[in-house]
């Protein structure tokens, strides 16, 4: 094994001396900026906002709840699809406002 300073890690000790050393400084290094961000080539993220979406209709829910599957086990809710689906136009307006 190679040791930081170009010699060789011949015996079990001085293998383990090398890693030790190596993932320590590997974990307590502090990342430094690959390149300044005036120079970063990666792509602009944009960001959207609640302004720029469109609420949900609740044919888009109603649509949504007939996709779920059947004799599923509930979420920590406890609440089943089945319910959801049995509860028709009432749980759809209230899905609606949240």
């Amino acid at each position: 094994m190679k040791t930081e300073n170009g010699g060789t890690a011949l015996t079990r000790a001085e293998i383990l001396r090398e890693v030790e050393k190596f993932f320590g400084q590997f974990y307590t290094s502090v990342n430094q900026p690959v390149c300044s961000s005036a120079e970063d080539s990666r792509a602009e993220i944009t960001r959207h906002y609640s302004e720029d979406v469109s609420d949900i209709s609740m044919l888009e829910i109603s649509m949504a709840l007939g996709q779920l599957k059947n004799n599923k086990a509930p979420g920590e809710d406890r609440i089943t699809s089945e319910l959801l689906k049995a509860g028709e136009t009432p749980i759809l307006k209230v899905l609606e406002a949240l």
